[in-house]
């Protein structure tokens, strides 16, 4: 081989060399550089995140560190209902004094005014305090003291000692109170059970006759509108056809046919013919609907 030729030969193959290796580098995509590994932290994770900023982790409440903490209200005591047979008319023996110096006279009853009505022992005593009634007093004299009863509580004071009441002529017997108003004498109000039936007792006395006819009402009430209302009535007549004590009895439903009635209260009564009537042992008790329905037929028509 010429020498000159094999020269020029080496010399292309040297200047070839360099272009051909870049253009293998041109060709393969370099690889990216590896995200630098965050450094770790030398501080521990607390335990409770509350902690972080400094903040603290709340202690449990302590109950002994506070003695004024309200304790949870107890649930309010069931009501005992009555025993059977319990009168629930306060007093109705009249044998309890009122505790009111003001106005004297039986424990829950208001206070008789001694005029036409008077809180007195009686003859016979088995009967102990009774509550006597006067209808043949003058209705103007019985008006008059009705206004100082009245004037004597709203202004709380004892009332002035009931002057004696003229006696009626001839000309007057239709102008004592027993011809017009009657005398009243009102209980104690006493709460009514929605359903419950009742059974009135009472023991009466007064002139013998059959016109002789004292009555005891029971008046059913209620808060309607703002104001209290009588939604209710049963009145039990006592006819006296005898001399001395007798015993009245009689049953009734105040809600029956009333269902709003919420309390009741017991009002002794008389008017005429004029003269003097007694009341004594005045109970209220429950009965069952079996012996109210029995009352209905064996008893006298006034029962409701």
């Amino acid at each position: 081989m010429n020498p000159t030729f094999l020269s020029l030969l080496l010399l292309a193959s040297c200047a070839a060399a360099p272009a051909e290796g870049k253009k293998a580098e041109a060709g393969n995509e370099p690889a990216k550089a590896a995200a630098p590994e965050p450094a770790k932290s030398l501080a521990k994770e607390p335990a409770n995140p509350a902690a972080q900023d400094g903040a603290k982790t709340p202690a449990a409440p302590d109950k002994a560190a506070n003695p004024d903490a309200k304790k949870p209200a107890e649930p309010p005591k069931p009501v005992e209902p009555p025993k059977p047979g319990e009168n629930l008319l306060k007093n109705g023996s009249f044998e309890e004094k009122s505790g009111n110096d003001l106005a004297p006279g039986p424990a829950g009853w208001d206070p008789p005014n001694d005029l036409t009505t008077f809180w007195e022992k009686d003859d016979d005593p088995a009967h102990g305090f009774v509550i006597r009634v006067d209808t043949g007093v003058l209705e103007s004299e019985a008006k008059a003291r009705e206004k100082e009863m009245d004037a004597a509580a709203s202004e709380k004071r004892k009332p002035a000692p009931a002057r004696p009441k003229t006696e009626p002529g001839p000309r007057d017997k239709y102008g004592v109170i027993g011809a017009s108003y009657g005398v009243s004498l009102y209980g104690e109000a006493i709460p009514v059970k929605p359903g419950k039936a009742y059974r009135l007792t009472v023991d009466v006395k007064g002139k013998s006759g059959k016109d002789f006819a004292p009555k005891v009402w029971v008046r059913g009430l209620s808060d309607l509108g703002g104001r209290e209302r009588r939604l209710y009535d049963f009145p039990l007549t006592c006819r006296l056809g005898g001399e001395g004590w007798r015993t009245f009895s009689g049953a009734f439903h105040p809600t029956k046919n009333t269902p709003k009635v919420q309390r009741m209260r017991v009002m002794l009564y008389a008017y005429w013919p004029a003269g003097e009537y007694g009341f004594d042992n005045v109970r209220i008790v429950e009965i069952t609907a079996e012996e109210y329905e029995k009352a209905r037929q064996t008893e006298r028509a006034e029962i409701k």
